[in-house]
């Protein structure tokens, strides 16, 4: 992803339901848009509705 406050790219994979990224891209219209967060044990990765989402098939 990329956004305010990200230097780099940072590459990530994340289980999530096929369209939940498009889901993502039709709530997400100024002045709307969604906050996330993922967590899992330890690990946090929140993403403010700035960051841009490229997504990569496997």
């Amino acid at each position: 992803w990329r956004g305010p406050g990200i230097e780099t790219e940072h590459p990530v994979s994340l289980p999530l339901a096929e369209g939940f990224w498009r889901e993502r891209e039709r709530r997400n219209e100024f002045p709307r848009g969604l906050d996330l967060f993922f967590t899992a044990g330890h690990d946090f990765i929140g993403l403010p509705r700035s960051t841009r989402i490229a997504q990569e098939r496997v």
